[in-house]
């Protein structure tokens, strides 16, 4: 699979309201993930022809409904939540320092954690500037989507 073919995939899911793509082709898959605008979905299967298959995934926003991956306001704090099911991984790597920990400051967009689903390796963003208050799950936990990662509290 060549980069081109990459870029034009990005570029589709760019100019369209598709959520996540997948493409296959003799074996190897690229998947492109967007983040969730709201959970309520719908998908199609488009097939190409030959040993390639393309599945997108859309997304209907409804304003009622606060994206899975949201932060949602607990007791605490904001509930930073998993996009998606997968396993929640606090560092890059074994040896690597953790991303936070309880207590830090962390910037709106800084990546907390990461999920790996499907071998692929998903940052968990803040959608808030704050304080790590607490963290919910431990290091390479399976995680399903919508569970509890971390609160954040605001510091005004």
């Amino acid at each position: 699979m060549n980069i081109e073919l990459i870029e034009r995939l990005i570029a589709i899911v760019e100019r369209s309201q598709l959520a996540e793509m997948e493409y296959t082709e003799d074996g190897e898959r690229v998947r492109i993930i967007r983040k969730p605008q709201s959970v309520q979905q719908s998908t199609s299967t488009l097939k190409p022809g030959g040993a390639s298959s393309l599945t997108a995934v859309s997304r209907v926003t409804d304003p009622t409904i606060a994206p899975s991956n949201s932060e949602v306001p607990s007791d605490s704090g904001l509930t930073v939540k998993a996009g998606m099911a997968g396993v929640f991984y606090r560092s890059s790597a074994p040896d690597k320092p953790n991303f936070v920990s309880v207590g830090d400051l962390v910037e709106e967009g800084q990546t907390l954690g990461i999920l790996e689903a499907m071998k692929m390796l998903n940052p968990i963003e803040a959608d808030t500037a704050g304080r790590i208050v607490q963290i919910l799950q431990d290091d390479g936990t399976s995680v399903e989507a919508g569970a509890g990662l971390f609160i954040i509290q605001s510091v005004d």
